[in-house]
């Protein structure tokens, strides 16, 4: 809605699971197929309204850090988090939660 304030709730597990990458191209594959793995976070993500029921209560919840951001920063990381869960069935009884995966950070960045 125009003029309304966009609200992300993250839950990110602070264990990272390991995501498996094909190496190789599709054509030809090899009898054996060289995987790595790539550490990734899955996150569970809610976009609210800033005066719905959800958002309030997360605001007055202790264990929930609340950072302002602009909207676009909102849009921009549900757009990335969407894209990255794509290939996942849709889900139910995730109380309106979405699932994404954001790559661990590297470790030259940490």
């Amino acid at each position: 809605v125009r003029g309304e304030e966009l609200c992300l709730l993250l839950w990110i597990p602070s264990t990272p699971l390991a995501q498996f990458l094909l190496q190789d191209s599709l054509k030809g594959i090899p009898p054996e197929i060289n995987l790595k793995t790539e550490p990734v976070y899955k996150v569970l993500y809610f976009v609210g309204a800033s005066h719905s029921e959800n958002v309030r209560s997360w605001r007055h919840d202790f264990g929930v850090d609340f950072y302002h951001v602009s909207d676009t920063m909102v849009k921009t990381l549900t757009g990335i988090l969407d894209v990255s869960s794509s290939h996942l069935p849709e889900t139910s009884g995730s109380g309106g939660f979405s699932c994404g995966f954001l790559s661990a950070p590297s470790q030259s960045l940490l």
